[in-house]
């Protein structure tokens, strides 16, 4: 059976329950090297019955880039807080009648709010939010995005027929925010497992290159400078644990991971870790970092849905995590889970980490362990299949 749905500006056949190519606009608030932004392209990358276009309300950014060599067209708005916003809105709203949009799907706060209102107003028949984080602390989080995720909230039962989050934390939290949208779907983002896999080269290669042997015990963080990722909980957590037992080395990635950052570096250095943490700043060869350590940890107080742990554990790498957004939902059994804010459980969970890496075959079976979990549970092809569902309902 044949039916079609008119959009009001495109027809679209369905055949047997799926949509034979739907245009999807994605309107998100940023490009930049972070968890959102790789979902996104991720999820145009690896859909390939759909047509794609990306509209980003600031610039290209890391992931711009990657979008455009995937043949993926992007379009920036080059946005600011005090600037072009009526010219950027009206620009929008020309992008959208330019490309017939089936389905317009926002991506964070801003995004949200902006394009959801002149996608509406356009009459555009499909529009849904993502909602990525759980909750908004007033010390944590600046004015400006706590104002405009309440408005999102009062809007949310207008606007979105759908709400997508990856996180069933981030629903419940949302919830108590007062959103209420006709429909929520929770989907986990996926991972590409031939991608991010167990490499013994790039362990032994990255390791000589930062002059480790194989049995020096490497712990890493790959995340931004950012106070809901709580490096300081990290750094404490280590500042104990070298107390009891020093041998080990830290490695701390991502963006305002260097020696140039001031705050992080006077706390490094008051808490006596100079020759403990390795600076290594933004990576782009994620894969082999992971494969270089051997514990992933996350020290976060906020979380939607990390997937620097899944990532880690698709490379064979245990996690030790606080239970922050969906961190336990991942780890499952295979790591360890501690409150946030706690640098001496946080401590305790990686010494105790250490301890099973020096049983080797179980230690094995909890890597193995590690990668099946992702491969099951988080898969990439599973990921865009459900957003397709979510965008043909």
């Amino acid at each position: 059976m044949t039916r079609f749905y008119d959009t009001g500006m495109t027809r679209q056949t369905i055949q047997a329950g799926a949509f034979v190519i739907m245009n999807i606009v994605h309107i998100t608030s940023t490009l930049d090297d972070g968890g959102t932004e790789s979902v996104l392209y991720g999820l145009c990358t690896h859909d390939t019955s759909n047509r794609h276009i990306v509209v980003c309300l600031r610039g290209k950014g890391k992931y711009g880039r990657l979008l455009q060599e995937s043949g993926i067209p992007v379009h920036c708005l080059d946005m600011t807080p005090t600037k072009q916003v009526i010219g950027a809105m009206e620009y929008l709203a020309k992008l959208l009648r330019a490309n017939h949009p089936d389905v317009v799907q926002t991506w964070l706060y801003h995004a949200d709010l902006a394009g959801g209102i002149i996608a509406r107003g356009l009459g555009i028949r499909k529009v849904c939010w993502n909602v990525r984080n759980s909750r908004l602390a007033p010390s944590r989080s600046r004015f400006r995005t706590r104002l405009i995720a309440r408005i999102c909230a009062l809007l949310s039962h207008v606007i979105p027929d759908t709400i997508i989050t990856c996180s069933h934390r981030a629903r419940r939290d949302h919830c108590r925010q007062g959103y209420r949208p006709k429909k929520w779907n929770v989907i986990p983002n996926g991972f590409d497992t031939e991608v991010m896999q167990p490499d013994s080269y790039a362990r032994t290669r990255l390791r000589k290159q930062w002059g480790f042997g194989k049995d020096v015990f490497l712990v890493g963080m790959v995340a931004r400078f950012d106070s809901h990722k709580d490096h300081d909980n990290l750094l404490k957590a280590l500042a104990i644990l070298k107390q009891t037992r020093p041998e080990w080395i830290c490695l701390l990635a991502g963006h305002g991971m260097t020696a140039d950052n001031p705050e992080l570096a006077s706390l490094i250095r008051t808490l006596g870790l100079e020759h403990d943490v390795l600076l290594k700043g933004e990576r782009h060869d994620i894969p082999d970092l992971m494969n270089a350590l051997d514990i992933h940890v996350l020290s976060s107080v906020s979380e939607g849905f990390p997937n620097v742990i899944a990532e880690a554990m698709a490379c064979g790498t245990p996690c030790v995590a606080t239970d922050a957004g969906d961190a336990s939902l991942i780890v499952g059994t295979t790591g360890w889970i501690v409150p946030p804010r706690n640098p001496i459980k946080l401590a305790h969970a990686l010494e105790v980490a250490m301890l099973a890496r020096d049983t080797p075959n179980a230690w094995k079976k909890r890597q193995v362990a590690c990668r099946q979990r992702i491969e099951k549970k988080f898969p990439i092809t599973g990921m865009v299949t459900a957003y397709n569902r979510a965008w043909a309902l």
